[in-house]
């Protein structure tokens, strides 16, 4: 008598599997169902190292889940467009898994993203975050197994700066090609909203039509006051000249408990010796100075916002060092 030659059902291979790894994990379909798409979409890791991903995700440490979406909508002035970047990624087929939105020092929303939809191009990929915040605009944080410096497209994150605001499909489209690996950016657009201007644009993605209610949603309470205190100070993302190599720049002081124990640097006037573009990302810039033996890497627009402040402090000071 000849027995059963029925061919086990892949996808009911993959769940057992992961239930003997884990036995727990039967309880959460929400981690189960996570796994398994990662799985099957080629994840580079261990069984071991997925489930810890995707417990950092379903259990995240501050929060409270969000049961009324429309409550959420009146206290959260950007959870609509939040929720609209969200709908706008499912038309790409892009699978949203949590969210986070807030209003605490800023206005923020995160949207994480599927392993499912990062794991092709990236199959080291241990987390993909779309972020917006009322200071930055869009930006993505792609967190990686293993990190190659000498690679533009290592584990950090990268600004999406075309607008405040941008058009919900031009944020998924974005997405969406960074997926497929594709991490180009255009050349960035600067802002200047006052609050007025940014609570009417919020206004117009305040739709009842939710993205997928399902989806886990942690928020915060807001503070009396918060959000007076937040739209007070206005929305501005000015962006500097390009720097050039010879140009003079002024510099922080600085000193190092470890690396040379009683160096210090006096800060003021320096030149670029190196200007470059950050991998991938047009008009952001990355400059290398030098005072002494003393070489550094500073972000240009960090630097270039901090000119007047160095200026008053310093004066006509040259930047000095000292014990190197």
């Amino acid at each position: 008598m000849s027995g059963s030659t029925a061919v086990p059902d892949p996808a009911q291979r993959t769940r057992a599997m992961l239930v003997l790894a884990e036995p727990d994990l039967g309880a959460s379909a929400f981690r189960l169902d996570a796994a398994q798409r990662a799985l099957d979409a080629g994840w580079a890791g261990t069984i071991t190292e997925l489930l810890t991903v995707l417990r950092g995700i379903d259990e995240p440490g501050r929060g409270e889940v969000v049961t009324d979406h429309a409550e959420a909508l009146r206290e959260q002035p950007h959870y609509g467009y939040l929720l609209a970047v969200d709908r706008a990624l499912a038309e790409h087929g892009v699978r949203v898994i949590a969210r986070t939105v807030e209003t605490a020092h800023s206005l923020q929303g995160q949207l994480t993203v599927d392993l499912a939809a990062s794991v092709p191009a990236f199959p080291d990929s241990r987390r993909f975050d779309v972020v917006w915040d009322g200071t930055g605009g869009w930006s993505y944080r792609l967190d990686r197994r293993t990190v190659s410096y000498s690679d533009g497209r290592r584990g950090r994150s990268v600004y999406w700066q075309q607008g405040l605001l941008p058009e919900p499909a031009a944020v998924a489209g974005w997405i969406a090609r960074a997926l497929a690996g594709d991490l180009s950016l255009p050349a960035r657009q600067g802002w200047h909203l006052d609050a007025d201007e940014l609570m009417t644009a919020l206004r117009a993605h305040d739709s009842p039509t939710l993205a997928d209610p399902m989806v886990p949603t942690r928020t915060s309470p807001v503070r009396p006051g918060s959000l007076d205190q937040i739209l007070q100070r206005g929305f501005d993302r000015t962006l500097p000249p390009p720097p050039r190599a010879g140009d003079d720049v002024y510099v922080p002081s600085r000193f190092w408990r470890d690396l040379a124990p009683g160096a210090e640097l006096h800060g003021g006037l320096t030149q670029i010796v190196e200007v470059r573009e950050r991998p991938g990302e047009l008009d952001w810039y990355e400059v290398t100075i030098t005072v002494g033996e003393w070489e550094e890497n500073f972000d240009w627009d960090w630097l270039a916002g901090k000119q007047a402040e160095f200026r008053q402090q310093y004066g006509d000071a040259r930047a000095t060092l000292e014990g190197w």
